[in-house]
């Protein structure tokens, strides 16, 4: 018989937190042990129990939600943490410091005039990441040793890996979502400022989080990260972010290859999507691409793979190991697409030796500079598109 995930629900509301905890319930195979209204309490409660799952309210009166994370963090109490925050932009940035130091992932708390619209929302919310924590909990482990046989032979050009090939990459784009946070944190800083073409990045997030998210990975990273915005020149050795809420694709006009953000539709329920990118990204660049597919739960990113493979592009994949959850690398593994499967340090080591190709650092020089207003006329791109993104 499988064992039931036990849950604690941590809010100050006592209406959200019976909400919350009524919504918990009603799924199967879960047991809330426990409710706790503030973080001392909380502390307290899941020390006793050390339940498999914490809700954890993201602002609380006294200890707010991340620190009892970090309380957590410092007891070595492992459990799966989702926050639970205001569509704000304190609650986004706290969130966000949370999914990077670890918390599990994260849910918005409802805002719409209609009480059983909010709580349908977020009882969908909540069960989507508990139905995944329980998948999670009977996937069986690919082992390290076991990735030569998961890694496609039938390619038109023989697999290629961090030593092999770096010097045909033009652009790298990488979809992350559940994890990506902590996942990106750790990587990012590790990239060498000498890296000479663009980085492009779609992590699942909503409006505010997504800007949140590149201001800190900017404050920690020595390449530039900025979130994207409409018309930007694509610079080599910056690092651009797609909002939340929005699409991003690379387009080219005037000889000047740039970032379009747009409100088309979503794509695989996606908004910033990674197969948009990816497709855009394949048309572009073709084999100029190198595409990399890390934690995170479903499949988007797949048909943007299947583009990048056809155009002869390479397709790393990161490992079970190292993802929270592996649904996104899964997907392109199983589909014989890539050409790599790598720990996120392996990744980082391999992005590195872009700064080591001669043709990397100047196959995009004209594409991608800053350029002046004066010299496209009418079609100018505005320079305030370009100075939310720092200079080198």
């Amino acid at each position: 018989m499988t064992r039931k995930l036990t849950a604690i629900v941590v809010d100050d509301s006592l209406i959200f937190r019976k909400v919350v905890r009524d919504c918990i319930v009603d799924f199967p195979g879960v047991e809330v042990v426990d409710v706790a209204k503030d973080g001392r309490s909380a502390i307290e409660k899941i020390l006793t129990h050390r339940p498999d799952v914490v809700t954890l309210d993201v602002e609380m009166p006294g200890m707010n939600g991340l620190e009892v994370l970090e309380r957590l963090q410092k007891e070595q109490i492992h459990t799966n943490v989702i926050m639970v925050s205001s569509q704000t932009q304190s609650g986004a940035a706290t969130t966000t410091k949370a999914l990077q130091i670890g918390a599990f992932d994260f849910i918005l708390k409802p805002d719409h005039n209609d009480l059983h619209e909010n709580v349908r929302e977020l009882k969908g919310q909540l069960r989507t990441r508990i139905e995944l924590l329980q998948r999670r909990n009977h996937d069986p482990v690919v082992l390290p040793a076991l990735r030569s046989q998961i890694l496609p032979m039938d390619r038109d050009h023989a697999p290629c890996g961090p030593e092999h090939q770096m010097d045909r990459v033009s652009v790298i784009c990488i979809g992350i979502s559940t994890g990506g946070p902590k996942t990106l944190s750790e990587m990012m800083p590790q990239l060498v400022e000498s890296i000479r073409v663009p980085i492009l990045i779609v992590q699942h997030m909503p409006a505010l989080f997504t800007a949140s998210m590149a201001n800190s990975l900017d404050r920690h990273c020595k390449l530039p990260v900025c979130e994207a915005a409409d018309g930007m020149p694509l610079r080599n050795g910056h690092v651009y972010l797609a909002p939340g809420g929005k699409q991003m694709r690379v387009s080219h006009a005037l000889g000047i290859r740039r970032i379009e953000v747009n409100d088309d539709d979503a794509v695989n329920a996606c908004k910033p999507s990674v197969d948009y990118l990816f497709k855009s990204c394949a048309g572009e660049f073709r084999d100029g691409v190198l595409a990399i597919m890390m934690t995170g739960m479903g499949d988007d990113g797949l048909i943007g793979c299947q583009s990048i493979a056809k155009h002869h592009g390479q397709i790393w994949a990161q490992d079970k190991t190292s993802s929270t959850v592996f649904g996104m690398p899964r997907a392109v593994i199983d589909a014989q697409l890539a050409t790599q499967v790598l720990c996120v340090n392996e990744i980082a080591e391999g992005i590195n030796q872009v700064s080591h190709s001669s043709h990397a650092s100047s196959s995009l020089i004209a594409a991608a500079r800053c350029v002046d207003t004066n010299e496209v006329g009418s079609h100018s791109i505005h320079h305030t598109a370009t100075i939310r993104c720092r200079t080198n």
